[in-house]
């Protein structure tokens, strides 16, 4: 009897925390049958869930397989029963963390911790100084090296850091008094250093259609993956800094273009709204009530419900006609369906018909939202080299110029990567990787030069001189 008593309290803790009920889950095992890490697991997704149910947590804290989830929300997406399996992996990691539990991958908690310390030191995620310091730490010194110094010549990673400032007191930020006329804009820690490509253009395609957009100076990191791997307080608090920030300037939408940055603001705008005791705890922290006045759209949704086809179609001056492209969505776009709003979260159609719209062909493929290993990269980096060869080789297979995508994470995982790739796995696939609004801004007739392709490690000239686009 006492055991019995001892396990529903440890079932009733968790699902507090959780804020949904892990005792509905009947084992059917669609979590662990989507999971694209599961071979490297010493406990699969659905046997997690069963030692909690079991009141036996213990070797779930200890296990691989909390640490090598890649939050990819695929088990989420799929499960039946509505048990959010990628946020009790989260749960998991800060109960070890909390519980000073040895990691049994100290490698990703290691990287989690220098990335959290940056963030908490500048508000921003230092991604240069945040992976000198894993390297020393973690004595893995000398792999990635040469892809690092190649990031820098491209311009794709700052020595410099950047701090946020955001305001110490939320409620003397005055409105911007032509916040009515126009969006607000997140571009986030990537967006000004590995991905700075996209943030270009997606400004250049949103001023092309006539969107004025403006990013709220003091922006905070979004609470990226080594955030709400670490505390979800920290991960709900820094999104919420940004859209109380953007609340006060007086502005009602927010688009954001990295699928990562994405993700998570809408993740902390559905669990305050969901637990009103986080709620509070997040405004006790930024000295402010969110009041939830903010839309938030991923870019593509925003030029979907803002632009007509017609006026993308009038402006499209060098149709992208011949190229063959399989657009990419990546865990975060999309799933899972609760919180992004997606209304196809297994096969998302939003980027292709974009595509289409600028004359492209589009392929029909399985690999839209096969995860790449996202955050693991630096810490997993066969696994992610895995990953990212299926999804290029399945792309190549079916006869893409390209690959498109809207995640800087992603872009650095599939075109960076490609010489490890083709060094591990003996295939030299030469797969172009493009962000979706570099395309838009080429087939606009913007400036060539200014479309970022010389940042990119696989040189998309060929496919596009071949397609006379370039």
């Amino acid at each position: 009897m006492q055991r019995f008593e001892l396990k529903r309290e440890i079932i009733e803790d968790i699902e507090s925390e959780a804020n949904f009920s892990i005792s509905v889950c009947a084992s059917c095992n669609r979590c662990t049958s989507g999971c694209p890490v599961v071979d490297e697991m010493d406990f699969t997704p659905a046997q997690i869930i069963r030692l909690i149910q079991l009141g036996d947590i213990q070797p779930a804290l200890l296990s691989r397989t909390i640490w090598l989830c890649a939050s990819c929300s695929t088990c989420t997406s799929r499960c039946p029963a509505g048990v959010d399996v990628a946020r009790v992996m989260d749960i998991l990691r800060e109960r070890a963390l909390r519980s000073g539990v040895r990691p049994a991958l100290k490698e990703v908690a290691l990287f989690n911790e220098v990335s959290v310390k940056s963030i908490e030191r500048r508000g921003r995620l230092y991604e240069f100084g945040s992976m000198v310091a894993y390297k020393l730490k973690s004595g893995d010194i000398f792999s990635d090296i040469w892809m690092g110094i190649k990031m820098f010549l491209k311009g794709r990673m700052s020595l410099f850091p950047s701090s946020a400032n955001f305001p110490s007191d939320l409620l003397k930020v005055e409105k911007d008094p032509l916040a009515k006329e126009k969006i607000a804009y997140f571009s986030g820690c990537s967006m000004h250093s590995i991905g700075k490509e996209l943030n270009s253009t997606s400004l250049a395609v949103l001023e092309e259609l006539g969107i004025e957009a403006s990013e709220p100076e003091g922006w905070v990191c979004c609470g990226t993956t080594p955030a709400h791997s670490t505390s979800h307080l920290l991960a709900t608090v820094l999104p919420a800094k940004n859209l109380a920030l953007i609340e006060r300037k007086g502005y009602d939408y927010l688009t954001v273009p990295c699928a990562a940055c994405f993700f998570r603001m809408k993740a902390a705008g559905r669990d305050m709204k969901d637990d009103p005791g986080l709620k509070g705890r997040v405004d006790q922290k930024i000295g402010y009530s969110y009041g939830g006045g903010v839309e938030v759209d991923h870019l593509l949704t925003t030029l979907s419900k803002r632009v007509e086809k017609e006026e993308i179609i009038s402006k499209v001056k060098k149709p992208l006609a011949g190229l063959k492209v399989a657009c990419y969505y990546g865990c975060f776009l999309s799933r899972p369906a609760e919180v992004t709003g997606s209304e196809h979260p297994e096969y998302p159609t939003d980027m292709d018909q974009m595509m289409r719209l600028l004359g492209a062909e589009t392929i029909d493929w399985s690999h839209k939202t096969e995860c790449c290993g996202a955050a693991l990269s630096m810490t997993k980096r066969d696994m992610v080299l895995k990953l990212s060869e299926r999804i290029l080789s399945e792309a190549k297979a079916l006869g893409a110029d390209a690959v498109i995508t809207s995640c800087p994470l992603c872009h650095v995982n599939l075109d960076a990567r490609q010489s490890q790739i083709k060094k591990k796995f003996g295939k030299k696939l030469d797969l172009p990787i493009l962000y979706f609004t570099q395309l838009m801004a080429l087939s606009f007739g913007l400036d060539e030069g200014s479309l970022g392709f010389k940042a990119h490690f696989v040189d998309p000239a060929l496919p596009l001189k071949k397609r006379g686009l370039l």
